[in-house]
């Protein structure tokens, strides 16, 4: 699975309202309070999707806002806040998500792997916290009741070390103490084989390098990828343990701008190796974000998504190519992906079920998509199976997140477009949330769409949500400034809109690599 971003705390600092700025000051109050609604600051988009392994109409959708739930295949989607599954009040990080059985569903929250058993609705933590921080988990396919977790000692000595549960996450044993590489990313476990174990990070010199366990954790050794980039783990053959893909996360720095801004450009890569990570292969890059990868379910074929991550998260300009995003497809025997969808994607999934497509709901007017097969993503691209206007806010048969979750709908049913009220309003159409269809050029082919972003407000449901409140915050600034304002003239500074972005231990990764 991928890494993500940990947890970061935030301070607040208590302001004495003057009458002479008291409407000011309400405007602020109101304002902040929206907060939630803005997927921390980031662009909304969905990032990963999980299928309940004994039951195909069960969805979980990991994104920026929190996560998604539906048991109808899409009839009725369900709102969790972040505090909710992570059970941090500031949560700021990026969700992962995996289903250990029909039963069993892991999410990492940093610095946090938390756990639900009741098809989402309450969550406990499992691992990690005040004396160890998770940096990535994986749930075992080919064993029953297994989870391995890596983790990074909070400690003086800033041991990165190995965990394992075989009882469902009740309880975890120490697996490789120490690991012997200067940082560890991702971890995966071979499907078909539970004692191969592959660990992706860096090694002393900066270079790319896997480890490999070949004996359940006693002996490892180090590959080098003869590349300074990063790599991640993006996927395991699911019955050779030998063939395996990592991806890159690389931003290009170039020239200077005019106004001093730093240029980057997007070139993520997707390495191959057939021999269990002792040679390396480049096999496709793009000047855009590897956000998703999948293999298919016979191992025969592997999807690649390059996507905008929207927004800005690092130091200078982004550049990401749109020419370069879409959905890739290539044959293992002899690669030679081609384009099936040109669109941003931001997640995959591919199961006996279909192929899941994660998505900008602004770009594309869905969060979620699916096709039965590449053949049908070739000719008419995802058919929408979430879209964010159609969510209903906290499930109210979860009465735990019914409180703690409902006081943060109002805001992010607003960037929605959604219906407000506790619970939402029932999807129009149900289904696959709607009747449109996204070809391979990603425009819809009919009906509206939705539009939401962090930074816009678009999309005809979503201005009838929001156009109201705003005008009536505007009368009520403008009235109460009027009432208590003082003779004397005062000077103020403008405030400016300050978009903080969270900071990463390491770069950015995409959902779905799995």
């Amino acid at each position: 699975m991928k890494n993500a971003p940990p947890s970061s705390s935030s301070s607040v600092r208590m302001v004495r309202c003057r009458p002479s700025v008291l409407g000011y000051c309400l405007a602020l109050g109101l304002l902040t309070s929206a907060a939630p609604a803005s997927a921390n600051g980031r662009f909304p988009r969905a990032e990963g999707v999980v299928e309940n392994p004994g039951n195909s109409s069960e969805l979980t959708l990991a994104a920026t806002y929190g996560l998604l739930h539906t048991d109808d295949r899409g009839k009725n989607w369900y709102y969790i806040c972040e505090s909710e599954f992570s059970g941090q009040g500031n949560f700021s990080g990026d969700p992962l998500l995996a289903a250990l059985d029909e039963s069993n569903l892991f999410v990492y929250a940093q610095p946090t792997l938390n756990v639900s058993r009741d098809h989402a609705c309450t969550w406990s933590s499992v691992l990690g916290g005040a004396d160890a921080s998770v940096i990535d988990f994986t749930v075992s396919r080919g064993t029953p009741n297994r989870i391995l977790a890596l983790l990074y000692s909070n400690a003086a000595d800033s041991v990165f070390s190995i965990s394992e549960s075989i009882d469902n996450g009740a309880s975890f044993q120490p697996l490789a103490p120490s690991l012997p590489l200067a940082s560890r990313l991702t971890i995966d476990v071979a499907p078909s084989d539970r004692n191969r174990i592959y660990v992706s990070g860096q090694d002393a010199s900066g270079n790319g390098a896997v480890l490999v366990s070949q004996d359940h954790g006693t002996s490892w050794a180090t590959y080098s990828l003869a590349t300074t980039d990063p790599p991640y783990i993006a996927g395991i053959h699911p019955s050779d343990p030998n063939k395996l893909f990592v991806r890159t996360d690389v931003w290009q720095y170039g020239a200077v701008g005019p106004n001093g801004e730093i240029e980057r450009s997007a070139n993520d890569a997707l390495y191959y190796s057939s021999d269990g990570g002792k040679t390396w292969t480049e096999v496709l890059r793009q000047q855009s974000k590897i956000l998703g990868f999948a293999w298919s379910p016979d191992g025969s074929r592997v999807l690649a998504g390059y996507g905008d991550p929207g927004g800005d998260n690092g130091v200078g300009t982004p550049y990401v190519n749109p020419q370069a995003n879409g959905l890739y497809v290539s044959p293992i025997d002899s690669f030679a992906f081609s384009k099936l969808v040109s669109q941003s994607v931001t997640g995959l999934r591919w199961t006996s079920t279909g192929i899941y497509g994660c998505a900008s709901d602004s770009e594309v007017g869905y969060a979620l998509g699916f096709a039965e097969s590449t053949d049908v993503l070739g000719t008419s691209g995802f058919a929408p199976l979430l879209r964010l206007r159609n969510v209903r806010g906290p499930n109210p048969s979860c009465s735990k997140s019914q409180g703690i979750c409902s006081s943060v709908w109002p805001w992010t049913c607003a960037t929605f477009g959604a219906s407000c009220g506790t619970g939402g309003a029932p999807t129009a159409t149900g289904g696959a949330g709607g009747t449109s269809s996204v070809g391979a050029s990603g425009s819809t082919s009919s009906g509206p769409t939705s539009k939401s972003a962090a930074c816009e407000i678009s999309g005809a449901s979503r201005t009838s949500a929001l156009t109201s409140g705003f005008f009536v915050l505007f009368f009520v600034v403008v009235l109460l400034g009027l009432f208590f304002r003082r003779r004397r003239r005062r000077h103020y500074r403008k405030p400016g809109l300050r978009i903080i972005v969270m900071g990463r231990t390491g770069p950015p990764s995409a959902p779905g690599a799995t």
